[in-house]
């Protein structure tokens, strides 16, 4: 468990009694049916960290190696580098890569020392 330089925040590993809240932070962000299945198993295999703020679950990060799977971060807790916290105290290693990025988070992610390597396009 790691106490941040914010106030009243604290970093640490997710715990299996978690899984619902982190389901209902993912579901206001992204659609994805099977995403607590995907969760249970990154339990298992990967690296699930949680940031608190006075208690209450502000948002969470998703690592398998050295992949960035996922991170969002509850629109209440938006704008206090909730994000930036987690990514920076959990990073695994500095070889990371992102998987996946939309471009709306790409601000973001170069805040936090990522650079964009390629961009892939898709038709609809």
């Amino acid at each position: 468990m790691k106490t941040s330089k914010i106030k009243g925040l604290v970093i640490r590993k997710a715990n299996i009694f978690e899984i619902s809240k982190i389901v209902s932070i993912q579901k206001t962000h992204f659609i994805y049916s099977k995403f607590w299945l995907w969760l249970l198993r990154s339990f298992l295999t990967g690296h699930v960290f949680v940031a608190l703020k006075n208690n209450n679950l502000a948002g969470f990060i998703i690592w398998n190696n050295k992949t960035l799977c996922s991170i969002v971060v509850s629109e209440a807790f938006r704008g206090q580098g909730i994000g930036k916290e987690l990514v920076n105290e959990t990073m695994p290693c500095t070889d990371i890569q992102i998987v996946e990025c939309s471009l709306h988070n790409k601000k973001f992610y170069e805040k936090s020392g990522f650079k964009v390597e390629k961009l892939k396009m898709v038709k609809r």
